[in-house]
């Protein structure tokens, strides 16, 4: 159905005081369907405009509810993409396709956000077999029944396999049957607030299992290994962040034999498992106040595309030692990413209120994507930039590992802490002073309104 552009995005005011009747006939105010910020944004001054409106017809309020009404209506269900601010990232993945086709692929923490949709990207790019790792069987129960009935995917010669990477002699046998020449590892705790309260297990995982499964890698000559970092590794101030740190440094160290090491830094991921947006949604539906930790709070996002696309670009661009990151533009305020979800969720900003709980046990205000210390590159991608920093000598750096290691047998995690404070000098305990003790208490509640 064809229906006339009445105006721009800028004219909706006189639009809507004008030409009224033409909507009726089915007129409305269009841009482009990929620009879903200006969904936002058209959803957003109707409100307002209908709201200065609501005297002018004779104290009915008529026109106003006529026009909400179209609004909701019209205005399509939210997506993880009207949230940027931007526009999604859009790569070239045919290099992906010539890297990946006919070898074996092994990704680790196969069931979470980000290694099940590479799992599901992997298999669209003629993958020899692809081996699904994961400790959690309910999630690969899931995404076992997801590919199965995929036709694209149904095809596909794929395994899962339930076990621990830190199963030295199960990861041994799986290398060994399968022989997979590239390993997505996506296998870490990454809940910033969980792992300060579970530091040994943090380490453990994040950093020794991932040490594991690059020597097991290596023995079994495998040629390219991607791990999945985060921005919390630039100046750390959480455990999460720091271990992943020292795994990039871990890869950036290694001796560069047959398998090339790269490491993957980006943001947030909108809508992954546990992560903001989800949460807010969750409690929109439910009816109670949002929870923010801090009115100021700002992080970088991405789509689950887009994150995924950055893993497959890198596998192929990256050179041993390197850390790739994409540009993901300005950082997204948490209480502006709330007030647009309050908006396109059919509510105003004075009936959901909006509660400030405080900082979290090592959360920041912001995050970061490179440190001063770091040298920052273009590759040929636009979008992706290439980082270096001066590399350390590996002996000295795989003594102070074990020294990290032998400190998980000691009872507190201040032992634990202090080990890697010595290997990163810039890792800082979090400090939760930044907000007064009303707000740390989670008794100031304020509306959107009000702020």
């Amino acid at each position: 159905m064809r229906v006339p552009v009445t105006g721009c995005l800028q004219l909706l005011g006189a639009i809507l005081e004008n030409r009224v009747a033409e909507m009726q006939r089915g007129h409305w105010v269009v841009e482009p369907a990929s620009l879903g910020w200006r969904l936002v944004l058209i959803r957003y001054r109707v409100q307002c405009l209908t709201e200065t409106t609501k005297s002018d017809q004779n104290g009915t309020g008529r026109r106003s509810s006529y026009i909400w009404h179209v609004s909701i209506r019209q205005l399509r269900e939210v997506r993880l993409e009207d949230l940027l601010g931007r526009e999604p990232v859009e790569m070239d993945l045919e290099l992906v396709r010539r890297q990946i086709e006919g070898k074996a692929v092994l990704v680790t923490g196969a069931a979470g956000s980000i290694g099940s949709e590479l799992c599901r990207q992997i298999l669209r790019y003629a993958s020899q077999r692809l081996i699904c790792v994961d400790q959690n069987e309910t999630g690969l129960f899931y995404l076992q029944q997801e590919l199965a009935g995929d036709r694209e995917t149904e095809r596909q010669a794929y395994f899962f396999c339930v076990a621990d990477i830190n199963d030295e002699m199960c990861m041994r046998r799986l290398f060994h049957e399968h022989a997979p020449g590239i390993v997505f590892y996506a296998a870490a705790y990454k809940h910033v607030p969980m792992m300060e309260g579970n530091v040994q297990e943090a380490v453990k995982n994040n950093v020794f299992g991932l040490m594991g499964l690059l020597e097991i890698a290596d023995d079994c000559g495998c040629e390219r290994f991607i791990l999945i970092s985060s921005d919390k590794a630039v100046n750390p101030t959480s455990i999460m962040g720091a271990t992943k740190r020292v795994g990039e440094l871990i890869l950036g160290c290694r001796s560069a034999n047959a398998m090339c090491c790269i490491s993957v830094r980006f943001g947030n991921v909108l809508g992954s498992n546990g992560s903001v947006v989800p949460l807010l949604q969750q409690q929109l539906e439910n009816n109670r106040p949002l929870t923010i930790t801090h009115p100021e709070i700002k992080r970088y996002f991405m789509t689950p595309r887009e994150a995924v696309a950055l893993v497959l670009e890198a596998s192929t661009i990256g050179d041993h030692g390197d850390i790739l990151v994409l540009e993901m533009g300005k950082q997204i305020s948490i209480l502006q990413l709330a007030r647009t979800l309050i908006q396109l969720s059919g509510k105003t900003e004075k009936q959901v209120s909006i509660q400030f709980t405080g900082l979290r046990p090592g959360e920041k205000l912001y995050e970061e994507l490179f440190s001063e210390a770091e040298e920052i590159t273009s590759t040929d991608r636009q979008k992706i930039k290439r980082v270096r920093c001066g590399r350390r000598d590996w002996p000295l750096l795989a003594r102070s590992l074990e020294e990290l290691r032998a400190s998980l047998t000691v009872d507190g995690a201040e032992p634990v802490r202090s080990r890697l404070r010595e290997i990163l000098p810039e890792y800082v305990s979090p400090s939760t002073n930044l907000i007064d003790d009303e707000q740390m208490d989670g008794r100031l509640i304020a509306t959107a309104a009000q702020k």
